[in-house]
């Protein structure tokens, strides 16, 4: 039986390796900082030595999410996504989580209502390569960090400056807002492995902020593919990059597991398939 463990700095190469083959567009540095987010928060199964199997989870204070389980096609069907998932699950609720949500993919779905998450809603993956005319656009600044961090727990209820904090110091270069006598909405936009940019998160104050921002962000980028995840409940946005031809595959399947939240209205883009 494959031994779960708790992952470390050294396991990032053959992790690497594994969410790589799965096109997830992620760094070897996007691990690293998964890990550095939480030492104790991402699992990998082994067997005879090999690594198999893998999970990630992130935290802000109650509230948890859970990133999507892999586990090598020769060696499924032994129940070790579901090891690895009791093992995320505990650790998240000793450390204090009483909301833990993930995405699921449709075949896994009953695997996770057996584990007590129970269906939340459609998360979709947009994408598209841009052709947008160039709008003026104001950037982040450092300084603006305290407000924005201000501006996510105002709107979604969840405190993540722990993340946000890290990606304000990493990519103000490509943190965008829009600031009017206040803060009044951010967007985050990452390259990702693959030339692909994933704009995510982007949170406003409603929706016409929100698309004011989401176009301007696209001018930014015109020329380029951009990504984006977006939850069912934000229709009027799904409308727009619908009504802009963006293409999305099947939706994942949105998933809770205790205290059902109620964040989303004001979050345009998640912030990413691992940290919701």
């Amino acid at each position: 039986m494959a031994e779960i463990r708790v992952m470390t700095p050294g396991d990032i190469e053959p992790v690497f390796k594994i969410v790589d083959s799965m096109n997830w567009g992620y760094f070897d540095y996007d691990l690293k900082r998964m890990i550095e987010f939480d030492p104790l928060g991402n699992f990998v199964a082994v067997d005879d030595g090999r690594i198999i199997g893998i999970n990630f989870s992130s935290q802000a204070e109650e509230f948890a999410f859970i990133g999507p389980v892999i586990v090598l096609p020769e060696f499924r069907g032994h129940k070790i996504g579901e090891n690895l998932m009791a093992a995320i699950i505990e650790h998240l609720e000793k450390a204090g989580a009483t909301t833990i949500e993930l995405d699921s993919v449709f075949p896994a779905a009953p695997l996770y209502r057996r584990l007590g998450f129970r269906d939340k809603y459609f998360s979709y993956r947009f994408r598209k390569q841009i052709e947008w005319p160039k709008q003026p656009i104001q950037k982040f600044e450092q300084s603006m960090t305290g407000d924005l961090l201000a501006l996510n727990y105002k709107l979604t209820g969840l405190d993540r400056s722990t993340h946000l904090r890290r990606f304000c110091a990493e990519y103000a270069d490509s943190i965008y807002v829009i600031n009017k006598d206040k803060l009044r909405a951010f967007g985050l936009v990452r390259s990702r492995n693959g030339d692909i940019f994933r704009l995510g998160p982007l949170v406003a104050e409603d929706d016409e902020t929100a698309l004011v921002l989401f176009d301007k962000i696209c001018g930014e980028y015109s020329g380029q593919t951009l990504t984006l995840g977006v939850l069912e409940s934000n229709r009027r946005f799904i409308r727009h990059l619908r009504a802009q031809d963006f293409i999305h595959t099947v939706p994942a399947l949105r998933m809770y597991r205790g205290e059902k939240l109620r964040y989303e209205a004001n979050m345009y883009a998640i912030m990413s398939p691992e940290k919701g």
